[in-house]
């Protein structure tokens, strides 16, 4: 069976691949036809909700498992969850507007440096130590909850339900209480602010 680190690189390696694709444009200050636009938004609404899946994933699992197991665990932990909450927070406003908008391709691009900037972040920092601090049969196990919760959060609704209803809510998630009550975070000026919860504004959780 897989271990949960190899489980997470199949997910950094298929955003990966969709953000150099998004990156080919063609873009509406390129030139992008309405058909050819179209399908550019489709393909972000798709990232969208598989980046929100994947974020959502390490918030249940991956997160408390490098606080439980990883000396200092704690600090990279809450840096990951930063990251998190701030992709969430860019894609949150990128689900809200038309490939045609200038704005789309600034939001877009914002989210591409961040991803990849989080990814970087995870494989060489977080990912590394967890490695060393589990052993193989632990690891595996972690992997096999995570590819349950794959298949679980698989079964959305089909294809002609809206985005945000097949997004997992990640401001929701019950994980993120263990960063926003750390006076570490909470104190840090530089520290992203966390997207609305339900009922205090923008509705959505969330891509990952």
């Amino acid at each position: 069976m897989e271990d949960v680190l190899d489980v997470l690189a199949e997910d950094h390696e298929e955003i990966r691949q969709a953000l150099a694709e998004l990156e080919k444009g063609p873009t509406a200050a390129t030139g992008a036809t309405e058909d050819q636009l179209m399908l550019r938004k489709i393909m972000t609404e798709e990232l969208i909700i598989e980046v929100s899946k994947h974020e959502e994933i390490e918030l249940t699992w991956l997160w408390p498992a490098v606080r439980e197991h990883v000396p200092g665990g704690d600090s990279l932990a809450d840096r990951g969850i930063c990251a998190e909450l701030e992709i969430a927070a860019l894609l949150a406003e990128l689900d809200k507007l038309d490939a045609s908008q200038p704005e789309f391709e600034d939001l877009l691009s914002q989210f591409t440096q961040a991803g990849r900037e989080h990814f970087d972040f995870e494989e060489r920092q977080a990912w590394p130590r967890l490695r060393s601090a589990l052993a193989p049969r632990a690891a595996a196990e972690l992997g096999g909850k995570i590819l349950l919760a794959r298949q679980s959060l698989a079964a959305r609704p089909g294809p002609h339900a809206s985005v945000s209803s097949q997004k997992p809510h990640i401001s929701q998630n019950p994980h993120i209480s263990q960063i926003s009550q750390s006076p570490q975070i909470s104190q840090s000026p530089q520290s992203p602010q966390r997207p609305p919860r339900s009922g205090e504004g923008a509705h959505h959780g969330s891509f990952g």
